[in-house]
């Protein structure tokens, strides 16, 4: 799956500071994450994901969380600053737009502390999105090829949902510079489009084919067709 779908984190911090450990200036903070890893199971597709991540300081200083960041760049993240004391808690929520995904999906983000031992800890959304059918890989990336060379590259089609029967019937092309057809997939269920690129002017493209299919509810998918065309004869 792509980056294109947006995860948001917002982090809020509860501080419960008890008396005894109010003053832990010269301790070390310990940054735990219980349940760092959240399977959301399945949901179907435009279905938003909301999952919220406990983080204990289970040290005798003050933790801090600088800030979470994800792993591309659809995924922000803020953090207050706050101080945690030693036995509190942060709650880090992790909001998933699942519009643009299908199939089984893992999304992570990162949570920066001062804890000089995990300075680091992931939290991660994991489950599959249903869809009528799933395209891999999407965009379509050709990669760095000759001017004048004519390559191919595919993509699998294949069920997004159990006992699913969509099928793409026609590939549709925006740009002279593509052809593309559909074909059953080798030795596997599930079909593979075929998107043939004939390279000529040099320097980055980005084109885009159209799978017609018997989905009733995505009856056309657009797919980016993205390349660079390297003038080396």
């Amino acid at each position: 799956m792509t980056c294109r779908a947006v995860v948001a984190v917002v982090l809020m911090v509860y501080a419960f500071a008890p008396a005894h450990v109010a003053r832990a200036e010269d301790g070390a903070p310990r940054a735990v994450v219980e349940a760092p890893v959240h399977d959301f199971g399945l949901v179907e597709r435009g279905v938003p994901i909301d999952h919220v991540f406990k983080v204990k300081n289970t040290g005798t200083g003050w933790m801090r969380i600088d800030h979470v960041k994800g792993t591309c760049a659809c995924t922000v993240g803020t953090a207050t600053g706050e101080p945690i004391p030693p036995g509190g808690e942060a709650w880090v929520t992790m909001r998933l737009e699942t519009d643009k995904l299908a199939g089984r999906t893992t999304k992570t983000a990162t949570v920066y502390t001062n804890d000089p031992a995990a300075p680091t800890l992931p939290v991660t959304l994991t489950g599959t999105v249903l869809s009528d059918l799933v395209l891999k890989p999407v965009p379509l990336y050709v990669g760095h090829v000759r001017s004048g060379e004519v390559v191919r590259r595919e993509i699998a089609v294949a069920p997004g949902r159990p006992n699913g029967t969509a099928t793409v019937t026609t590939v549709e092309t925006t740009s002279p510079r593509l052809k593309a057809w559909v074909e059953p997939a080798v030795g596997a269920d599930g079909q593979r489009v075929v998107v043939e690129v004939r390279t000529d002017q040099p320097g980055r493209f980005t084109d885009e084919i159209v799978l017609k299919t018997t989905s009733a509810v995505e009856p056309s998918m657009p797919v980016k067709v993205v390349g660079t065309i390297d003038d080396r004869g």
